[in-house]
């Protein structure tokens, strides 16, 4: 029987709240470019739900990580592209110090649960964890059934 991988190699699963589109996310002041009102108070949200994992192995330092989201919409509109630049940003400092530290990244638009919209996030350093399916499966609570596969 294979040790299960010792925990500092995953991250998460972490349910946060919807992110603001990109569309929202940068306002021009002072012929400036600036993250928005709702971009910061997002981000901050984002430290405060996290704030966990400080003190860990977590946000991690130069390594390759992969992460995988799954956005569970309150509607049918809005692109998924569009939310995953704002959650990445807030996860900076919390999952990863700079962002070219994604080396892998698995999105997932998921309409099954209007009635409670969130993002779920898990990550893993690349490398570390060999099952991709089970992972990001178990993770986001798709089961055995499937074989941790998106139903």
């Amino acid at each position: 029987m294979t040790p299960p991988s010792p925990p500092s190699l995953t991250w998460g699963p972490v349910t946060l709240p919807v992110p603001p589109s990109a569309n929202r996310y940068w306002r021009s002041w002072r012929g400036r470019v600036v993250r928005s009102a709702e971009a910061e108070a997002y981000c901050y949200a984002v430290g405060l739900m996290t704030r966990r994992y400080r003190g860990t192995e977590w946000p991690t330092r130069g390594a390759a990580v992969a992460v995988a989201v799954r956005w569970v919409r309150a509607k049918a509109a809005g692109d998924l592209d569009n939310r995953l630049k704002v959650l990445l940003d807030a996860l900076q400092g919390v999952l990863y110090w700079d962002d070219g530290q994604v080396a892998e990244l698995h999105a997932y638009r998921d309409d099954s649960d209007r009635h409670h919209p969130r993002v779920d996030v898990v990550a893993w350093r690349v490398g570390g964890v060999a099952d991709l399916a089970t992972v990001v499966g178990g993770a986001l609570g798709w089961g055995t059934a499937t074989g941790g596969r998106r139903p």
